[in-house]
């Protein structure tokens, strides 16, 4: 399915709301690699049809803090029950959409058209029109941080998507007609030069990894599966810091899926507080933490 296919279901989806008073708010990043494409492709002839609706309204959000969770709490006071949250990015904004329509607490219909690196989140959504899914809540220290729909990662996976927070590698980005291919093959020189850090300690043992999934995808290539429609997700700590280790994770994860255990929450206590990176679809936190916990929300988003 294409980003045109995305467009329209959208358009076959909110001409059936027309004559109801709906909201539908459009979220946009300009800072993110195709927002010009975006613009040109998405908001200019989005607004329009919408116009033409009756008792449609348009509104757009524009990302503005460097930060998910202050964006996504401006979103969260903007959501009204009802309204339709549409994101025109990558799964980092579209991460925005997810947190803000959560922390709002409304029943808002959601969706998103993908122009990022991975696109894991859409690869939720476009099966599952209509339905209800759950997401991942992430609490540290016992204290809320970040809800995500398809995955969280703790370790070096983490920490390696800060390299997409430089500046040659997002000009590159902008440029290039294949980011999956530029964007795994930037991962892998990463991976090469910091692949012998000590990430995590618990109970003893040392972990490179922490993965919870609760999407079909992770990285677009390593495979989960359907836990967002249920209460349980898939859980696995994994020694990735050996080059055979990685490499054995990788084509398991590619073929068979991603090993692990089926679980409804997990929390991880170190006995000393430790920095950590953790991220959620590509959106990642440098940290000093004593506790992590993950849990499945008993609250849910529609899928419009």
């Amino acid at each position: 399915m294409s980003k045109k296919a995305d467009l329209k279901h959208i358009r076959e989806r909110l001409a059936a709301l027309a004559g109801t008073r709906t909201r539908v708010i459009l979220v946009c990043n300009r800072k993110s690699t195709g927002y010009k494409r975006v613009e040109k492709e998405v908001v200019t002839t989005l607004r329009e049809f919408i116009l033409q609706q009756k008792g449609i309204t348009f509104l757009r959000f524009d990302v503005e803090s460097p930060t998910l969770e202050e964006n996504a709490k401006r979103l969260a006071n903007l959501i009204g029950d009802g309204d339709v949250v549409l994101v025109a990015g990558g799964d980092g904004t579209a991460g925005i959409g997810v947190n803000g329509i959560m922390q709002s607490g409304k029943d808002a219909k959601f969706y998103v058209i993908p122009y990022g690196n991975f696109n894991d989140i859409i690869q939720i959504l476009r099966s599952n029109s209509g339905k209800k899914v759950f997401p991942i809540e992430a609490l540290i220290d016992g204290k809320h941080f970040r809800y995500a729909l398809a995955y969280f990662t703790v370790g070096m996976m983490a920490e390696s998507t800060k390299i997409f927070d430089d500046e040659k590698v997002r000009r590159k980005l902008r440029k290039s007609k294949f980011n999956l291919i530029f964007s795994l093959k930037t991962l892998l020189m990463w991976f090469f030069v910091n692949r012998k850090k000590d990430y995590i300690t618990i109970d003893g043992q040392k972990y490179s990894d922490i993965l919870v999934v609760n999407g079909k995808n992770v990285a677009r290539l390593m495979k989960g599966g359907e836990y967002y429609l249920g209460e349980t997700f898939l859980y696995t700590e994994q020694r990735l810091n050996n080059f055979f280790a990685m490499v054995f994770f990788m084509l398991q994860a590619m073929f068979s899926g991603i090993p692990g255990r089926k679980l409804k929450e997990k929390t991880i206590h170190f006995e000393e507080k430790q920095r950590i990176f953790i991220q959620s679809e590509g959106e990642y936190k440098d940290l000093v933490v004593q506790e992590i916990s993950f849990l499945k929300s008993k609250k849910s988003i529609e899928i419009l």
